[in-house]
């Protein structure tokens, strides 16, 4: 549950952004998508852990996002919540917050799209749609939700959960096809 301060403020900044979206692409917004892009990179005090716990076993990479985005931009409102660490990308309106100020913007959107992760239980707490890109990473069968749309890879060695780079994630990701994923948004929206 949110409280009053964390509605109020999402409430607020979400009328900000309808404003600000209007304005600068003089259309109406159809859908609201909170879309996670950005990874934060974790730091772990373990230095044999070259990538960071895996994170670059799951990332789709910015310029398959991008496509996505370009492909949607006039349709959908993309919100992502930013930190320190986060890039900006064209098309999508960078919302600077804590997880729980996120969490309470992505109540207010009508979807969820996005790599695994915490904002993927938010989702799931929040009964909002999403497509959940697992590569091969993990099975949503452990950890996913059913309402959801999960993009796994199920190949050879498949889920393989390596904490240093992969050449198993790399194929993966290479075979989650921008229509897939595209279509995937389309249809739950």
């Amino acid at each position: 549950y949110f409280d009053d301060q964390e509605m109020n403020s999402a409430i607020s900044a979400l009328k900000k952004i309808n404003e600000e979206w209007n304005l600068k692409t003089r259309n109406k917004i159809k859908k609201i998508v909170f879309i996670e892009i950005s990874r934060k990179l974790k730091q772990y005090k373990d230095r044999k852990l070259k990538t960071k716990f895996g994170e670059f076993n799951r990332d789709w990479g910015i310029e398959n996002w991008l496509k996505l985005i370009n492909i949607y931009k006039d349709k959908i409102l993309f919100i992502q919540s930013t930190h320190k660490d986060s890039k900006s990308f064209d098309g999508v309106y960078n919302y600077e917050s804590d997880f729980r100020n996120a969490c309470a913007m992505m109540s207010l959107c009508d979807a969820f799209i996005g790599w695994e992760g915490g904002f993927v239980q938010a989702a799931a707490a929040l009964e909002k749609k999403a497509v959940v890109l697992y590569g091969g990473w993990i099975n949503p069968k452990i950890i996913g939700y059913k309402a959801h749309t999960n993009i796994y890879i199920d190949i050879k060695d498949s889920p393989c959960g390596m904490k240093d780079y992969c050449e198993h994630c790399n194929q993966c990701r290479k075979l989650i096809t921008l229509n897939k994923v595209s279509t995937s948004l389309k249809n739950i929206l």
